[in-house]
């Protein structure tokens, strides 16, 4: 083979298996970069095999900050709250609702009542409703 046809076959032979290359790079490219993150990416690279792996560390959680309020009476009456399995105080006399949390097992809805019991800031409901106070004492009330 003279030697323009043999360069020629070289060239070609070479293209293609670039450009085989380059397409099976393209479809089987993997998901996720092979490429060292970045030092402003703020990530850090998994170890690779035969590395040992520094424990986790974790936070400790603050404490669960408890009610600073002194305990307070209030009267109204005891309503279903608009979520399920809520319970709310329309405080008599003013126009503020209380979810009621807590000793809460002798209540009854349409009740006129008096609790006892401290507001709770620091606790979250799904009652959607007022002011948390965590029920101490209840009774029924007399006064209307």
């Amino acid at each position: 083979m003279p030697d323009a046809a043999r360069l020629r076959v070289v060239v070609v032979a070479t293209a293609a298996v670039s450009l085989l290359g380059a397409c099976a790079g393209e479809a089987g490219a993997p998901a996720f970069s092979t490429l060292p993150p970045s030092p402003s990416s703020g990530v850090t690279p998994a170890p690779s095999r035969g590395e040992s792996v520094p424990p986790a560390v974790v936070p400790p959680r603050p404490a669960k900050p408890q009610s600073t309020t002194a305990a307070i009476d209030v009267q109204g009456v005891v309503r279903a709250g608009v979520e399920s399995g809520c319970l709310v105080l329309e405080a008599h006399g003013a126009e503020t609702t209380f979810t009621l949390v807590g000793e809460t097992s002798g209540l009854v809805v349409g009740e006129l009542v008096t609790v006892r019991g401290t507001l709770r800031p620091d606790i979250m409901t799904t009652c959607q409703q007022g002011q948390v106070l965590d029920v101490r004492s209840s009774g029924a009330s007399t006064a209307r």
